[in-house]
């Protein structure tokens, strides 16, 4: 028996120090196409600032990924589906049917308008079931799995989707393309929070631009439609449910810790990675921090983005603004979703995709990968 509890103490530290060097690889990553996003920002800037022509086409090769075409994307093609309701145009994409890029076109305008018309942080009254959806990284079947299991939004069911649709999986024009789709199919039940991988940088930087021309072709404009639309996104939501109050956001808090009333006040921006304006770090930290078990909150070195906040830093912020718990995505769990007791509250993480790069993918005995609250 101690001989067996030696071995499985052996074997959990050896898994934590390969997903910490999994970890460390994903960050390393992360930074470099982060600089290189940053840089070719910066380039076009200076070239507008000194009147200077250039060829954008070939600016833009600077920050797309090596490979011609990391997805291995199927020749598929859509249907005209906008011919019916935006519910059996999700239903037609989550059976596997390619949008026609004229229908994804509408619908990524059609959903940057409805989007960009709600606060920046809406209040939410919900009164029966809500499921929350953490990152889905261009997993289509994850989103189907959702949908089998919690089923479609209505007046007693909201789903609140917390970002990072698009990038590292094959399907990140049917997953964008379905989320935005069911926020106009059931407006006041489906809300949408932006991700940090919704960005103008960052979709040119990581996979997006690539997927977009693989299955479109390469002079398709449709990723100017969807940075409008990333860029529309609010960056969370208060839903007031029953006694207790929940705040919802991709990363984190930002360093500052402000009141809801200043995050209700952030700005929208296209992109965190290439603009560096002093407004534009509130908006950087929402979606790019993490918490961490260090008492001071300082610039998050594992991403070279956001910051790093201390649990004794979110429960002072819990039990200043009257939350009890912050619900949070942007980080990988074992089981696809996890509780962490903090001071004054607790903290939730939900990560939904099941096979993310450089990750061995979730338990699949025990995905918890959505959160689904509901009332007292």
């Amino acid at each position: 028996m101690l001989r067996t509890t030696s071995l499985l103490r052996r074997l959990g530290r050896r898994q934590a120090s390969f997903n910490a060097a999994l970890a460390a690889m994903d960050a390393i990553e992360t930074s470099e196409r982060l600089r290189v996003a940053a840089l070719v920002g910066g380039l076009r800037s200076w070239a507008k600032a000194q009147g200077i022509v250039y060829d954008d086409d070939e600016l833009q090769k600077l920050s797309r990924p090596a490979s011609p075409n990391p997805h291995r994307a199927r020749e598929r093609r859509g249907e005209d589906n906008l011919g019916r309701s935006y519910e059996a145009f999700v239903r037609d994409v989550l059976r596997g049917s390619l949008p026609s890029a004229e229908d994804f076109s509408h619908v990524l305008r059609s959903g940057s308008e409805l989007l960009r018309s709600e606060p920046v942080v809406k209040e939410l009254n919900v009164r029966e079931s809500l499921t929350i959806v953490g990152d889905l990284h261009g997993s289509l079947g994850d989103l189907n799995a959702v949908m089998a299991l919690h089923g479609k939004p209505s007046t007693k069911h909201r789903i609140i989707f917390n970002g990072d649709f698009v990038d590292r999986g094959p399907d990140g024009v049917e997953v964008l393309a379905c989320v935005l789709a069911l926020k106009l199919a059931f407006p006041r039940h489906v809300h949408i929070n932006r991700g940090n991988h919704e960005d103008a940088a960052l979709s040119r930087a990581y996979d997006f631009e690539a997927e977009l021309v693989a299955k479109y072709g390469a002079a398709t404009t449709l990723l100017d439609d969807a940075d409008d639309a990333f860029c529309a996104m609010p960056l969370g939501c208060v839903v007031n449910h029953g006694v207790s109050r929940t705040m919802v956001l991709h990363g984190h808090l930002p360093r500052s810790l402000p009141s809801l009333e200043e995050l209700k006040r952030a700005p929208r921006v296209r992109s965190v990675v290439a603009e560096s304006e002093e407004d534009v770090e509130v908006v950087r930290d929402i979606l790019w921090s993490d918490p961490w078990d260090q008492s001071d909150v300082v610039d998050n070195f594992k991403r070279n983005a956001g910051c790093l906040i201390p649990d004794t830093a979110l429960g002072e912020w819990l039990q200043r603004e009257k939350f009890v718990r912050l619900v949070r995505s942007h980080e990988t769990e074992a089981t696809g979703a996890a509780v962490t007791p903090v001071p004054n509250g607790e903290r939730w993480t939900v990560f939904s995709c099941s096979h993310y790069p450089n990750r061995q993918g979730l338990d699949p005995c025990g995905n918890q990968s959505v959160h689904r609250v509901r009332a007292p």
